[in-house]
This record gives C-alpha cells, sequence and structure tokens, in this order.
C-alpha cells in the first residue's frame, strides 16, 4: 500500500512540474506580448504627446506675442488720449480768446459805425 501512494504521489508530482513548466511559459508568453502591446501602444501616445506639446508651446509664443501686441495698443491709445485731449484744451483756450478778441472787434466796429454816422450828421 506504501508503495502505490509513492508511486501515486510521483506521478503526480511530475505531473504538477510538467504543468508548471507550461504555466511558466504562458506566463512568459503573456509578459511577452504585453510589452509588445504596451511598446506598440505607448508609442503613438508618445508621438502625440510630443505634438501637443509643441503645438501648446506654439500657442504660448503666440499668447505671449498678442500680450505684447495689445499692450503696445494700449499704451499707443492711452498716449492719443493724452495727446487729443491736450489738443482739446488748447483749442478751446484759444476759442476762447478768439470769441473775446471778436467782441472786442465788434465793440470797437460798432463804435467806428457811430463814428461814421455821428460825422455825417
Amino acid at each position: 500500500l506504501h508503495q502505490s501512494q509513492l508511486r501515486l504521489i510521483r506521478e503526480q508530482t511530475a505531473i504538477f512540474i510538467r504543468d508548471l513548466a507550461v504555466l511558466q511559459g504562458e506566463v512568459s508568453a503573456l509578459k511577452e506580448n504585453l510589452g509588445i502591446g504596451l511598446s506598440s501602444n505607448l508609442a503613438p501616445l508618445q508621438n502625440d504627446m510630443r505634438e501637443q506639446k509643441a503645438k501648446l508651446t506654439s500657442q504660448e509664443q503666440m499668447m505671449a506675442s498678442a500680450q505684447k501686441r495689445m499692450d503696445y495698443l494700449e499704451r499707443m491709445l492711452g498716449e492719443s488720449v493724452e495727446r487729443h485731449t491736450q489738443d482739446l484744451e488748447s483749442a478751446k483756450s484759444a476759442h476762447a480768446r478768439l470769441a473775446d478778441e471778436s467782441k472786442v472787434r465788434e465793440a470797437h466796429h460798432a463804435s467806428v459805425a457811430e463814428r461814421l454816422n455821428y460825422i455825417e450828421q
């Protein structure tokens, strides 16, 4: 009875060893396929990431350029407003001065007309 049990244990051990070897081979094949699958799937993702990074860099440069242009326009607009305000104030003061001179001339002309009327009488 003892001999048959040992033989049965040896047979089962041999089967287990053989099955273990098959399983180890399958695991190795899966690891290899997984590595190949990952590398083949990873390469397009890495390329896409590089492209997206390049686009982002380009957009950042465009944004910086647009910001510089906007700053320039704001500065020029501010200077233009200041210049136009000064010109407007200058024109208003010149207008007021001319209006005063015109009133003085009108008063003088009226007195000349009155003088002529006086001389004609």
